[in-house]
């Protein structure tokens, strides 16, 4: 479960923190992947890859369905906040 919410963290991290709009800057203009960033499954996929790459690292066994969980997931929790936030305006 730790895994999932540092998965998801990490996910809005990289679509919406403002230190990593540098990273996402540089992506888009190198590789053209700044599109990847407003989506919460692709962002979260990769975000599990990194989460499952760390953990295995370490030597921790990972679901190679991780990344895919991390993705829905996140997805949840973006649409979630989405739908809170357009209650509150």
């Amino acid at each position: 479960m730790i895994d999932l919410l540092a998965g998801a963290g990490l996910t809005a991290i990289l679509m919406y923190g403002k230190p990593t709009r540098p990273i996402r800057q540089f992506l888009d203009k190198t590789l053209g992947v700044g599109e990847m960033f407003s989506c919460a499954l692709c962002t979260g996929f990769w975000a599990g890859v990194i989460v499952s790459f760390l953990q295995t690292w370490q030597g921790v066994a990972i679901s190679p369905l991780f990344p895919f969980t991390v993705s829905a997931f996140s997805w949840f929790f973006d649409t979630l906040i989405k739908l809170m936030q357009s209650y509150e305006r």
